[in-house]
């Protein structure tokens, strides 16, 4: 956001402060331009701000930029979550703390389907799910598990590109913690003999 000083001389010094406001709200293929001006009470001099506010919306695909911002915050929504399992590890139906966690994943999954450039993202919260299904959840009772996972997911958060060496990281830290899964592909069929 830019905020813009201008003076403007009058028959009454008056100064404007123009706050040019840009929210992307993702796919609709829509265009709107919200201005208002606010006039400030009397003060030595008169004061104008005049705020503008675009809503941009993409068609069909949201940028870049815009997918990078909603990965990072719902990242920190998913740490959070996961972080929260501390008070319940104790629990006899501890699956049941796990599973909207596990259910974050997979719709957050959905929404970076589209987005190329989120490919390592989507690798690494594979990755994680992959580690937590099939009975392996109650990994996330230990706070070793717990603390590699978030790891793993700290520069989901804090970069604008998640780079392969991150993938590569996340992978390495499963992996001490024994809960990365390797995918089981059944190779025998190749091996038969006609």
């Amino acid at each position: 956001m830019a905020v813009e000083i201008a003076a403007t001389s009058t028959a009454v010094e008056m100064f404007t402060v123009s706050v040019p406001i840009l929210l992307e709200q993702g796919v609709g293929g829509t265009f709107s331009k919200y201005e208002d001006e606010i006039r400030v009470p009397p003060s030595k001099s008169a004061t104008r701000v005049l705020v503008t506010a675009e809503v941009a919306r993409t068609n069909n695909v949201p940028s870049e930029e815009y997918m990078a911002t909603v990965r990072r915050r719902s990242i920190g929504i998913l740490q959070a979550k996961i972080k929260a399992l501390e008070q319940q590890q104790c629990r006899d139906d501890f699956e049941i703390c796990t599973f909207p966690i596990h259910e974050f994943i997979v719709e957050f999954l959905r929404k970076l389907s589209g987005v190329q450039r989120e490919g390592n993202s989507r690798e690494i919260l594979r990755m994680i799910r992959d580690a937590i299904i099939d009975g392996r959840w109650m990994r996330l009772r230990d706070g070793i598990v717990r603390n590699a996972i978030l790891d793993a997911l700290e520069p989901l958060k804090t970069s604008e590109f998640v780079e392969m060496a991150e993938v590569k990281r996340c992978r390495t830290l499963l992996k001490q913690c024994a809960v990365f899964r390797m995918p089981e592909l059944d190779v025998s069929s190749l091996f038969e003999s006609e």
